[in-house]
This record gives structure tokens, C-alpha cells and sequence, in this order.
């Protein structure tokens, strides 16, 4: 998996500053949180197709 470095936050960073998250993700897509310098998370915009294609199931 190629990683776009622009996409790059360290989680504490991520914590103090979600803001900075939600526009990294509106920018390239997605944005991927740092844990001791390791990736740990990746964050994307939720949409339906994403959902059908993960099957991803959620109870409401």
C-alpha cells in the first residue's frame, strides 16, 4: 500500500486537532494517524459505496 506522506498525522496531533483530520481527509481522500511513528489508522470519508463494497453492516 503506497502511502501519500501529505496524509500524515501523529496521533497525538490527531487528538489535539480533528479539525486538521476531517480536512486532510476532504483534500486527498484520506488521512492516515501515526502511532510511534507507525501507521495505526486510516481515516476516510463514510459514504454508501464504500459501505456496500466493505460490507460493512451497522445497527441503528
Amino acid at each position: 500500500m503506497k502511502i501519500d506522506t501529505n496524509t500524515l498525522i501523529s496521533i497525538s496531533d490527531a487528538n489535539q486537532n480533528f479539525s486538521k483530520v476531517a480536512k486532510l481527509v476532504d483534500k486527498y481522500g484520506a488521512a492516515v494517524i501515526l502511532k510511534n511513528n507507525k501507521p495505526l489508522y486510516i481515516i476516510t470519508e463514510f459514504t454508501e459505496e464504500k459501505t456496500r463494497r466493505t460490507n460493512v453492516h451497522f445497527m441503528l
